[in-house]
């Protein structure tokens, strides 16, 4: 007999459960129905990105810069491989992958959240191929691109560079342009067959993408590579930091060459330094610093258009002054016993501070703010790249800021303990060139769509504003030309190649923690063909070895490439090449050079005199004057070759002087040497000293007379 508690427990308990049963139904079919609905789409439903290759950026000849190259990755979808089938797809795709098997099947086995799993990075062509006959389930290959630069290092400093996962740019040109070169990556959001194919019927949503532009560069590659060469050779030779060349069309503001060395390879981070190098990557031609006298040219401008001086005005050198409590000398120390009066370009052809000081007071202060603003100085260029910077000229009361002293004046006229960018101070000498007129510097000639071949922006010239009249550009000119052909800049060589030029030579003071540092900076600054200026060349050597003076180092740069520069760009010769009246050949590679004599030089001067003639100087003791030099004057070795010089103390109570090698020296070089030395100079004729008495070598007097005489250059 069936107890009846049992009975009516059974009966409950069979009640309790339906009606749990019942309630979790209710739940899952009413309440989480929505919800449940989501996450199976989840597992069914993915989102795949859609992409086009990152655009490229070429030269103006359409020579790759910048590319994207294209690879494969291998992805497996875990809800498409059954768990039966895993140790046969991993054991397919080792060999294909180099990878052990053991390795892919822990992959497989992995639990994502949503399924997807990178297998494999960077496959090549045929492994894509291999895999794609395979046909295995739930194994794709996905489109990848890879950024890839074939100059290696060339133009770095402008190209920039992109992130560590490849996938934004983050420097120059790749980030100035990321939304042009990187388009707009679209998706599909559907379900996918075992092959990555979605299923037409599931696509939620479609969005195509967008594909990213070409960048075409105002840069020459050939040039580039020219001009990067050459500087690398001269940071190794001068033992400098860094050094950099621009040029720029004056008429249209387009960057030709945007040069700085040392570089890096912006994909190889090794090459990057540790820690990072950041003048290796990013752009210092937009970031300010010292350029000194080749300032002057500014100073002239504004001094000549405001009529405050013209041409015939004439000025009192006397060597120094006094501003302020500081004592100002010109760059050569030397104080003429009879100053006589000189014009602007006597001036500026000796490159004279305390000259040029004179001329920069003649401008009233308000004026010269004036051209600060104009020729660009207080502001950015506007140039088309990433994070370009201002000059730092110190405070200036028009913005709001106490006024400079006289001597913050002073340094200003001159080019000292201010700071501009590279471009700018390019920017600013192009609009001398061209007529007075500022153009805005770019370095992207156009943006093209490469999937249509068509060009859909083009850079057109912008005249920021008229800064000084025709006919002071054309005075400012003039005396740039003649500080080539009697000054302080060694580049008048331009006319061997049948070319006319105007420039600066410039040589600043750096500082560090308020002291200033033993090297300095040299640059130089010109324009070429004189006659029809078309282009404008900026050459700076950061922190050279020596004395490292512009006219020495920069400006023989300058007669060196600028004629590469026009030839390339089809500039007609404006000058007969001098000596054989036809076209000049390219210089052949200097293979060996003269050693100079510099035997009892002070020692700075036959630092220079060797440095100048491409040698590497070593000084031996604490001596001022040259004893002796390991290599034989007028020897023959290669340049960069190390010479020793063993040094003396001399003072200047010594009763004989050993007369150094005066020839070549300008007269103004002539009376300083003679005066550093303890001897009285007496000068015949004009140029540069071609002969001398006592003959070089020879023990005189101190206090005696030394008589040269000068000659004219042959």
């Amino acid at each position: 007999m069936i107890n009846k508690g049992r009975l009516r427990f059974l009966s409950l308990l069979v009640t309790v459960v339906l009606l749990v049963v019942s309630g979790r139904l209710y739940w899952i079919q009413v309440v989480k129905a929505e919800w449940i609905k989501a996450e199976s789409e989840k597992l069914r439903v993915q989102t795949v990105a859609l992409r086009t290759p990152r655009g490229s950026i070429l030269d103006r000849n359409m020579n790759p810069l910048a590319v994207s190259v294209p690879y494969y990755r291998v992805v497996a979808n875990q809800w498409q491989i059954k768990d039966k089938d895993e140790e046969t797809v991993a054991m397919k795709l080792a060999p294909v992958l180099g990878l052990p098997a053991e390795q892919i099947l822990g992959q497989l086995r992995d639990n994502p959240e949503n399924g997807y799993i990178k297998v494999k990075e960077k496959l090549s062509l045929e492994q894509k191929r291999q895999i794609e006959a395979l046909n295995l389930p739930g194994i794709s290959l996905e489109d990848q691109s890879e950024r890839n630069y074939p100059g290696k290092s060339l133009a770095v400093q402008v190209l920039g560079y992109m992130s560590s996962d490849g996938t934004v740019g983050e420097e120059g040109l790749e980030l100035a342009y990321e939304s042009f070169l990187a388009g707009k990556p679209g998706y599909v959001k559907a379900e996918f067959t075992e092959g990555n194919t979605p299923i037409e019927s599931t696509i939620k949503e479609r969005v195509e993408p967008v594909g990213g532009q070409d960048l075409v560069l105002t840069l020459d590659l050939s040039l580039q590579k020219i001009v990067e060469d050459r500087l690398d050779k001269a940071v190794k030779d001068l033992d400098a930091k860094r050094a950099g060349i621009l040029v720029m069309d004056v008429h249209t503001g387009e960057i030709i060459i945007m040069a700085m060395r040392p570089g890096a390879v912006p994909n190889d981070r090794k090459t990057w330094g540790d820690p990072v190098n950041w003048d290796l990557l990013q752009n210092w031609a937009i970031r300010p610093l010292p350029v000194g006298s080749v300032f002057k040219t500014i100073t002239s401008s504004a001094a000549l258009e405001e009529q405050a001086i013209n041409l015939n005005t004439t000025f009192i050198d006397k060597g120094q002054m006094i501003i302020d409590g500081w004592r100002i000398a010109n760059w050569d120390g030397y104080v003429p016993p009879s100053p006589q009066p000189e014009t602007l370009a006597q001036l500026m052809q000796r490159s004279s501070n305390v000259g040029m000081i004179q001329v920069g007071e003649t401008v009233p202060r308000a004026a010269y703010l004036k051209y600060l603003q104009g020729f660009g100085f207080l502001e950015k260029t506007g140039v088309d790249l990433a994070d370009e910077w201002s000059s730092d000229v110190g405070p200036v009361p028009f913005l709001g800021q106490p006024g400079k002293s006289r001597i913050d004046w002073a340094n200003i006229y001159i080019g000292q303990h201010i700071e501009v960018t590279p471009l700018q101070l390019l920017t600013a000498v192009s609009a001398i060139a061209n007529g007075g007129k500022l153009v805005q510097p770019h370095v992207v000639r156009e943006r093209r769509d490469p999937q249509a071949d068509k060009v859909v922006w083009a850079a057109e010239t912008v005249v920021k504003r008229q800064v000084i009249s025709e006919q002071t550009a054309k005075e400012v000119r003039d005396i740039m030309v003649s500080v080539l052909e009697k000054g302080t800049a060694s580049a008048g060589l331009l006319k061997y190649a049948g070319y006319s030029a105007g420039g600066k030579t410039g040589t600043a003071q750096k500082y560090e923690n308020g002291k200033e540092k033993d090297r300095k900076v040299a640059d130089f600054v010109g324009f070429a063909p004189a006659s029809n200026p078309q282009y404008a060349m900026f050459v700076v050597i950061d922190e050279p070895a020596g004395q490292g003076y512009g006219g020495q180092l920069a400006a023989p740069i300058f007669a060196e490439l600028m004629p590469q520069v026009l030839r390339a760009m089809g500039v007609p010769q404006d000058v007969k090449p001098e000596k054989t009246g036809a076209a000049a050949p390219p210089p052949a590679p200097v293979t060996q050079s003269a050693v100079p004599d510099v035997a009892w030089l002070p020692t700075p001067w036959a630092e220079a005199r060797l440095a100048e003639a491409g040698f590497v100087p070593r000084v031996k003791g604490n001596g001022n004057r040259v004893a002796a030099q390991s290599v034989q004057a007028a020897s023959m070795a290669k340049p960069g070759t190390v010479i020793e010089l063993s040094t003396v103390s001399v003072g200047a109570a010594d009763e004989m002087v050993h007369v150094p090698d005066f020839t070549g020296l300008s007269l103004t070089e002539a009376n300083r040497l003679a005066t550093e030395i303890g001897l009285t100079l007496k000068a015949t004729g004009s140029g540069f000293v071609s002969g001398q008495e006592p003959a070089k070598g020879t023990p005189a007097p101190a206090r005696s007379t030394l008589s040269v005489r000068l000659s004219p250059r042959p």
